[in-house]
């Protein structure tokens, strides 16, 4: 679970909105363009690099800096005759291990050094013989994967390097990299097969349909999520198969569609084993199953940033009754029009400290985060929190007296000779105060029923589902009317 932590350091009630993604289009507008005193964390800041990178650059520059890095490094231990792009792994594994001097240990920062010149290696060598690209995508320790172009397909390149190098098995890259080849040559035979619909994805395809980039917190039964996890593979697909014939509201294509999803990833599950007996390999997928059969309660989905930057900050903030100064450069940073409510967020301090400003989505200590479906490593989507970060500054958070506040802050802005800022009323506002009050219903709901507090992250595309799903857990977790 550290490394699950490591990567999450850097990620209504009875039931969910059938529409949770208007928080996130509510909160794709305008952010202002005063940027002196935001909140970052150390990971907000590497994401943000990041993604500046990908607005010019077709890959990450550190990429072929490190490749480079390799080229001469490996020249060095075994002589010009290995080509870094064309020789197998295998056949470098001596000169990497001299490199490392020794077993590999991803502790020695030394160590992650060499594993990150590998992995940009085997990034040089995907992209030049299977045609891959990078994308964003957070569950990446990189905070960023590569997708192909003739298939659909998903590869940490840096991952992949640090895991072999771990087993002391270099090869496993030279066999990923065979695997993958064979992907696209079916894809390339059988152009009907190429992404979805017969369209080949792009990284902006790739960036909404695998990266994590929205979350939500939400109460889950445990009891629930137990039952599910000790089922029979056959048993866990006939319910759900079951509950989504059931589900009268849901269109026949779209009970066609989930159908095929779910219940073909778990057909090709051995069906006698318990779900549990097949983890990791199932991790997704039981995440997936934990959700619909164990979500009680839950807020809106928001993009990750907006929680960090904005919701989290407003409600440590609250209605503060004092304002801090603006000296000269402050005020000439901030222009005309900017959103007075992120000013107020990126100026005013918090009132109560955070918990863990670096935690999972700004509040929530990592340290006690647990994956609610078990697993040893990876990118946890289903995290258990400790709700006891939130309990003071929820009881004590008042958004008529914090919504004053913003205004009289206004004023304050503009007695300080900065140009006016826009009006207070915005959807920004208005989805903040929301998700502010499904905290404080997932909170309240996850203390009387005793459930588990927890945050869940999903893709765009996951969240356009979200509608249906909620419709197949209302018809799961409905009494079944057997007639005699």
């Amino acid at each position: 679970m550290r490394e699950a932590q490591n990567t999450w350091r850097g990620g209504r009630a009875c039931g969910m909105s059938p529409e949770p993604p208007v928080t996130h289009h509510l909160a794709s507008g305008n952010a202002g363009a005063y940027h002196a005193r935001r909140r970052f964390s150390q990971l907000d800041r590497q994401r943000a690099a990041i993604g500046s990178i990908f607005v010019s650059h077709p890959k990450p520059p550190q990429i072929e800096a490190a490749f480079e890095d390799f080229r001469k490094h490996l020249a060095q231990v075994e002589g010009p005759h290995l080509d870094p792009l064309v020789a197998p792994f295998a056949e470098m594994e001596p000169g990497i291990i001299k490199m490392l001097g020794g077993a590999f240990n991803i502790a020695k920062p030394e160590h992650r050094i060499v594993a990150f010149m590998v992995g940009a290696t085997f990034a040089m060598r995907l992209e030049k013989d299977v045609n891959a690209f990078w994308f964003p995508n957070r569950s990446s320790g990189f905070g960023a994967a590569m997708g192909l172009v003739e298939a659909v397909g998903v590869v940490s390149p840096i991952e992949a390097a640090s895991r072999a190098l771990a087993r002391g098995q270099l090869s496993e890259l030279d066999d990923l990299y065979k695997d993958l080849r064979a992907v696209v040559a079916r894809a390339t035979l059988s152009p009907e097969a190429v992404g979805l619909g017969g369209q080949r994805l792009q990284p902006q395809d790739y960036q909404r349909l695998f990266d994590p980039g929205l979350a939500q917190v939400a109460c889950l039964d445990t009891r629930a999520v137990q039952t599910l996890l000790a089922t029979p593979v056959n048993q866990a697909r006939r319910d759900i198969e079951d509950a989504i014939s059931r589900a009268a509201q849901l269109p026949d294509p779209v009970k066609t569609q989930i159908r095929a999803q779910i219940g073909g990833a778990l057909g090709q599950m051995d069906p006698d084993k318990a779900l549990a007996e097949q983890l990791p390999r199932s991790t997704s997928l039981c995440e997936l199953l934990a959700w619909i059969h164990g979500a009680r309660a839950s807020s809106g989905l928001a993009p990750e940033e907006l929680w960090r930057e904005l919701v989290v900050p407003l409600l440590h903030i609250g209605a503060a009754e004092t304002f801090p100064a603006l000296d000269a450069e402050e005020v000439a940073q901030i222009e005309p029009g900017s959103d007075p409510l992120l000013l107020y967020v990126d100026i005013v301090p918090f009132a109560t400290p955070a918990a863990d400003e670096d935690g999972v989505i700004g509040v929530f200590p990592v340290e006690s985060a647990e994956s609610v479906v078990p697993m040893e490593e990876g990118f946890p989507r289903l995290v258990k929190v400790d709700p006891s970060a939130l309990e003071v500054v929820l009881a004590k958070f008042d958004p008529t007296a914090t919504r004053t506040s913003v205004e009289k802050f206004r004023a304050h802005v503009v007695a300080a000779g900065a140009p006016e800022p826009g009006p207070i009323e915005s959807p920004l506002f208005e989805a903040a105060l929301s998700l502010i009050d499904d905290l404080a219903t997932v909170s309240k709901s996850a203390k009387e029923s005793g459930g588990v507090f927890c945050v869940r992250r999903a893709t765009e595309a996951e969240a356009s589902s979200e509608a249906a799903l909620h419709l197949v857990r209302q018809s799961l977790q409905a009494p079944r009317i057997i007639l005699a």
